[in-house]
């Protein structure tokens, strides 16, 4: 990013630099051809030296337009060529010519550069000022010209300087809080892909184990039936159906520790998603809060129309009654008129109410005018407000459709962590089977006389066994595309 913002400043400061070279140029083409009383040296030297810093600025670019190391070229360079632009002409009308190169600076958010440039700039004005002011034939004259520079220099520098401090501070704001929240949302997205790709590792786990289960335990089934058949084998039987339950063992407390793992990453996640939702839960009362204050505008605006159409009847009323009253201005003045003399007096009356009624109507007619525009305006701001109140709907209804995602997400949670409640407590039960395995065996090594009665046992065992390892490998593989889906 930070790359982009210097190729595109670059790309402006060669646009400001070329137009101010340009006019530069013609200007000191223009001077050298025309300023006869002046000596050439004072056009010439000015000339060549921004022709060189133009043309070396194209291989400055070429070289560093990634970098401020053109910024820093031209921020120099021209302010070098600015000022013997300044200082060696009789004119001081080159004065506004670093203004855009300083404004580009600014953009480039280096304070240490803007500094350099817009003190060098404020010296040479104040140095042409004072020449300015030291040559002029009439100093009186030249001093407004130079107060006026001054003031536009000094505003110039004033700008730059406060700017790119602003700009500074506003970018490192901006990128901290959007920094902050980003790594906010990474760490929780990856809290909860990590859980879920545990849980998913440790459910092929659990699989696999259960699975190596099943194969024992239909070989102790068979082993049992084995033994049923042939009483001659049942030393070696029984020898082989102690190594096999003892496996038995091993894989059912390995699959107990793993579920006991996957109970406590299930809280983790749990944990996780009553945060997300208690975050999207205040986003609706904000957006709700929102909705009612915009519905709030809306019936302020509408009760202003009303208001205002009531205060519109008033003038109506005001202006028959001037119209009444101008009316009967003019009757009195023409009874006077006819009373001669005595009337005089009466008519000077009348001709003053006359005129106060006329200037009562014109008042209220611009009275009228006005609430006519309040009407206007009242109307677009109730326009807006409902504008509002759409956004704010829609708004609303995408807060409340990541509510219910959040929802679906925890029911589907709620759903895996009863699957996994339900193989604790099938390997709970699978435990307790292979005890009595165990229990068995060790009666049939003891015992001979037993063998028949303990045969049955372990047979019938065994297919417990069996039916149990194939329901929890069930409920495992339920637990496993359950991961899958919320991984997706």
């Amino acid at each position: 990013m930070k790359q982009k913002h210097l190729l595109k400043t670059n790309r402006l400061l060669l646009i400001v630099h070329s137009i101010t070279f340009f006019f530069g140029t013609v200007g000191l083409i223009t001077q050298l051809t025309l300023a006869v009383d002046m000596p050439k040296a004072n056009s010439l030297i000015p000339l060549i030296l921004n022709i060189l810093v133009f043309l070396g600025g194209f291989f400055v670019y070429g070289k560093g337009k990634y970098t401020d190391n053109y910024a820093w070229y031209v921020g120099c360079g021209y302010t070098l060529v600015y000022a013997f632009m300044l200082l060696m002409s009789t004119s001081a009308l080159a004065y506004p010519y670093l203004i855009p190169i300083i404004m580009v600076l600014v953009m480039l958010m280096n304070k240490k550069r803007v500094v350099v440039v817009s003190v060098a700039y404020i010296i040479i004005n104040v140095i042409r000022c004072v020449i300015t002011v030291a040559t002029a034939a009439d100093p009186s004259t030249a001093s407004e010209s130079v107060m006026l520079e001054m003031i536009v220099s000094v505003l110039v520098v004033i700008a730059s300087l406060t700017g790119v401090k602003l700009l500074t501070e506003f970018f490192e704001n901006s990128f901290k809080e959007v920094n902050d929240a980003l790594e906010k949302s990474t760490e929780a997205t990856g809290t909860l892909h990590k859980i879920a790709e545990h849980v998913d590792t440790e459910t092929a786990s659990a699989v696999e184990d259960i699975e190596n289960t099943r194969k024992l335990s239909e070989t102790s089934y068979q082993t049992m039936n084995a033994i049923a058949d042939g009483v001659q084998t049942i030393v070696d039987a029984i020898a082989d159906q102690k190594s096999q339950t003892e496996n038995i063992q091993g894989a059912i407390d390995d699959t107990h520790k793993r579920t006991e793992e996957i109970v406590a990453l299930m809280k983790e996640m749990e944990k996780s998603l009553g945060e997300g939702i208690e975050g999207v839960d205040k986003l609706l009362d904000t957006v709700k809060n929102g909705i009612e204050a915009t519905h709030d505008m809306e019936l302020a605006a509408k009760a202003l129309t009303d208001k205002t159409q009531s205060v519109r009847g008033v003038v109506d009323v005001i202006v028959s009654i001037s119209s009444k009253t101008n009316l009967l201005a003019l009757n009195a003045s023409i009874e006077a008129a006819r009373a001669g003399e005595a009337g005089r007096g009466f008519a000077v009356v009348a001709d003053e109410i006359r005129v106060l009624s006329e200037q009562t109507r014109t008042e209220t007619e611009n009275i009228s005018a006005i609430l006519n525009e309040l009407v206007e305006y009242a109307g677009n701001v109730s326009e807006k407000v409902q504008e509002n109140v759409a956004l704010s709907d829609t708004e609303n209804e995408l807060a409340s459709g990541a509510r219910e995602q959040f929802d679906s997400i925890q029911s589907q949670t709620g759903i895996l962590a009863t699957n996994i409640a339900e193989m604790g407590s099938k390997v709970n039960s699978l435990r307790d089977a292979n005890e009595k395995i165990v229990d068995s065996v060790s009666t049939l090594s003891s015992s001979s006389e037993e063998i028949n009665a303990s045969v049955d046992s372990a047979v019938n065992a065994s297919a417990e066994n069996v039916e149990l390892v194939g329901k929890v490998g069930k409920v495992i593989e339920d637990i496993a595309k359950n991961v899958k889906e919320l991984n997706k």
